[in-house]
């Protein structure tokens, strides 16, 4: 005692570069607080890139109740729409992304064991995630990931007889946002509360109530969600709020439904968007394949593990959307949402044997995915981008 007295800079901590990285490190935990901020503003998209979206935000409840009016509802009472104001909309929509994913996930990544910290940056900085709704920030899918986190927080973190009917406020928004929701999004929030019934965590009669009156307002949305008045003329009504070119095909959809679009399917599906899928395919391809190893081996050391069957009913759900919707991509990106929150949830049982499994995983193939991930961008941006490049210069060689 007497040497450090006489030697105060014996005291001064000093830290190592193993330090430095521990798993107790705060300057590791804020940058797994960080990264997802940091990689979703660096490439946010432009306002301009996604008419089709900006489009669904005019439809509006002004002549009636239709499906997916609710935000173009909220925004009719914002004045005249111009490409500024869409782009301060968008930035709003990003922050709710941002502060819905901390909100749910920031105590796991910051005070959750490291693994576990992990695999959550794995689902926030997928292409599925993060990176897709920064490119198309404008998207509704945006929201609908928000209210996804919210219903998933409170079916795993509520009270069993409280969390499912919490979460019915969540889903009965989104389905008010867009009516693709029960198979985009909602397949993981139905595999989750069937696990937590047969792990005897959730109470049967509180999740009959959620499934019921969930399927009650998705038939209301179906029943009462057509347009009230031509197309043509809440086009023209719309034109007038917004300096933004607005497409039409939004408005034919939501009046005639799916069942008037197969015609435009047959056309849309050409050879050009099957052969950018299957590139984009391959250039996910790794990590697509590291995803699903992460949830394999996690849900496989679980005293009743999932049925396989079930997880891939889960992930096959959204891809079903192909045959009713032209948005492929979105579909891709929900399927990819759904596997990743399962994984998750895995890491949040509290089964001695999961958190066994997580300290078992390699850090470095953990990071590596998720660089990969980076790299490929939204959805596999970079491998369409490379294709548009072949694609021209094989157009401008034969000119």
């Amino acid at each position: 005692m007497a040497n450090r007295s006489q030697n105060p800079a014996a005291t001064v901590p000093t830290l190592s570069r193993s330090e430095i990285f521990s798993a107790d490190s705060s300057l590791l935990r804020v940058f797994l607080l960080s990264a997802p901020a940091l990689a979703s503003f660096s490439c946010v998209g432009s306002s301009k890139s996604n008419l089709y979206a900006i489009t669904e935000y005019t439809l509006s409840y002004q002549h009636g109740f239709v499906k997916r009016g609710l935000v173009g509802e909220i925004l009719r009472h914002c004045g005249y729409l111009t490409w500024h104001k869409l782009g301060e909309v968008q930035m709003v929509i990003m922050l709710l992304v941002l502060a819905a994913c901390y909100a749910v996930f920031g105590r796991l990544l910051y005070r959750g064991p490291l693994p576990q910290a992990f695999l959550v940056l794995f689902l926030l900085l997928s292409p599925a995630c993060l990176l897709h709704f920064a490119a198309t920030v404008a998207h509704p899918d945006s929201l609908l990931f928000v209210l996804l986190l919210l219903a998933y927080a409170a079916l795993v973190r509520l009270p069993a007889a409280v969390g499912p009917l919490v979460a019915l406020a969540p889903c009965a928004l989104a389905l008010l946002l867009h009516e693709s929701f029960p198979l985009l999004l909602y397949p993981v929030l139905a595999a989750i509360q069937w696990d937590r019934l047969r792990q005897g965590k959730a109470s049967k009669t509180a999740v009959a109530l959620h499934l019921s009156m969930f399927t009650a307002v998705f038939l209301l949305v179906l029943a009462f969600g057509k347009l009230h008045i031509p197309a043509a003329q809440l086009q023209a009504e719309a034109q007038l709020r917004t300096e933004v070119p607005l497409v039409e095909a939004i408005f034919d959809v939501v009046t005639r439904g799916f069942a008037g679009q197969w015609h435009e399917l047959i056309a849309f599906y050409s050879w050009r968007l099957l052969a950018e899928a299957v590139l984009s395919t391959v250039v996910l391809l790794p990590y697509l394949i590291a995803a699903w190893k992460l949830l394999t081996v996690l849900n496989g050391v679980r005293r009743r593990p999932f049925p396989t069957a079930a997880l891939v009913a889960m992930l096959v759900a959204p891809l079903l959307l192909s045959f009713l919707g032209m948005d492929l991509y979105r579909w891709c990106a929900g399927s990819l949402v759904c596997g990743l929150l399962f994984l998750v949830y895995l890491t949040e049982s509290g089964e001695p044997e999961m958190d066994a499994a997580m300290n078992s995983l390699s850090q470095p193939f953990v990071s590596g995915a998720i660089v990969y991930g980076l790299a490929a961008g939204a959805m596999g941006a970079g491998a369409l981008s490379l294709l548009g490049r072949v694609l021209f210069l094989i157009s401008t060689g034969r000119g």
